[in-house]
């Protein structure tokens, strides 16, 4: 058997969990860790989105929501690329255990057999289940034990798989693109939304702008993964078209959506607000004097609420250690997945544009310390005007 490199193993197994789940279970919300030979290999956009989810001493290679018959599981997997390593990828999978439901060990499994058998000995003391990768495929060796996570330690990773795709499927600058998705499964219904997209919005020539468009919708909750409309979808669907809204009847996104159709912008404001990454850019300029912070100042305070969602969002590379305090390295901050965020939020009412003219550029030539974000002066008024009373 040729060697495989550690990125081409978890490559594999991500494939096998969305195309077969875990345990008859389907999988969803795959990340994968934002090491460095994984985010520079070949395979870099297929394994996306990557960050670096930690828990305790050690990053998984891979996490994901295994949607069981009994509710929702959160799963960590450690991978080796070679048999022989597997006292060490036992040592990091065991403590994962603190902040997942269940925890795996997964490798190639050609090796001499008395590595096998004190591999699985040793899994099985320790709770984790075990995968190996044989002929190409994956096969579960040992089930892992009942789950028996730290409860803080399981939130902050659940967290993160909630946050994170979501953050890397809204690509899109106004909320329009994702909220015409459900709109249009009601009232084209026999199509697909890829296909009903193409047909009746314009705005979004592209073929991946679409695919934008659609997972965008799931993310905010208002597909679901069949493409069929949530509870939540139907009631964004059914607001907007008792507000008038049809995506034959076009609306200038070159004004502000929330002064030019403040019923559509307020149904945008209650589905983005929902979003964790928004809650966490909503939460803390609500406590910040003013309501205002720059790019550097918000990703630090962030940073202080949820360290992944506030990396995975603002840098550049989230694995990346920072040093709090001056000026930032060139490119260190990315200027594009924040950039347009903001422009849905300031259409949507949530914040105010005031963006510096770097954003969206390169992110070599982006200043964040000089780009400042702000709360919409109306929506921050009334909520802190709700917190006092």
């Amino acid at each position: 058997m040729v060697a495989l490199r550690e990125v081409e193993v978890v490559h594999s197994l991500k494939l096998h969990l969305r195309e077969h789940g875990l345990r008859g279970s389907p999988v969803s919300d795959i990340v994968v860790d934002a090491d460095g030979s994984y985010r520079n290999s070949r395979l870099a956009r297929e394994l996306e989105p990557m960050a670096p989810v930690r828990i305790g001493a050690y990053r998984p290679d891979l996490v994901c929501m295994a949607q069981t018959s009994r509710g929702p599981l959160v799963v960590a997997f450690e991978v080796k690329a070679d048999l022989t390593l597997w006292q060490k990828g036992i040592t990091q999978a065991r403590s994962y255990r603190a902040g997942v439901h269940h925890a795996y060990l997964a490798l190639p499994g050609e090796g001499a057999a008395h590595h096998r058998r004190t591999l699985e000995e040793d899994a099985g003391e320790g709770g984790l289940g075990v995968l190996y990768m044989e002929d190409g495929g994956w096969l579960e060796r040992m089930a892992p034990r009942d789950p028996r996570p730290i409860p803080w330690e399981l939130e902050n990773t659940a967290a993160a798989l909630r946050g994170i795709p979501a953050l890397r499927h809204l690509q899109l600058n106004h909320p329009l693109n994702y909220l015409v998705v459900p709109v249009l499964r009601v009232l084209r219904p026999e199509l697909s939304p890829f296909e009903a997209l193409a047909a009746a919005w314009p705005d979004l020539p592209a073929e991946a702008s679409r695919a934008y468009a659609v997972q965008g919708a799931q993310s905010l909750g208002l597909l679901d993964g069949g493409y069929a409309l949530t509870v939540e979808g139907a009631v964004a669907a059914d607001l907007l078209l008792e507000l008038g809204f049809r995506p034959e009847r076009r609306i200038d996104k070159r004004g502000r959506l929330a002064t030019a159709e403040p019923g559509i912008a307020a149904v945008a404001r209650s589905v983005l607000l929902r979003q964790h990454a928004v809650q966490l850019v909503f939460e803390t300029l609500l406590v910040a004097p003013g309501h205002r912070l720059s790019t550097v100042e918000l990703y630090w305070r962030a940073r202080e609420r949820n360290e992944v969602l506030a990396g995975i969002l603002f840098l550049s590379d989230p694995g990346r250690d920072l040093a709090p305090g001056g000026s930032p390295p060139p490119g260190a901050f990315n200027a594009s997945t924040p950039h347009k965020l903001r422009q849905a939020l300031y259409h949507a009412g949530i914040v105010r544009e005031g963006k510096h003219r770097t954003a969206g550029a390169a992110a070599t030539s982006y200043r964040p310390e000089q780009d400042v974000w702000e709360l919409d002066p109306v929506l921050a008024g009334r909520v802190s005007a709700t917190c006092r009373g």
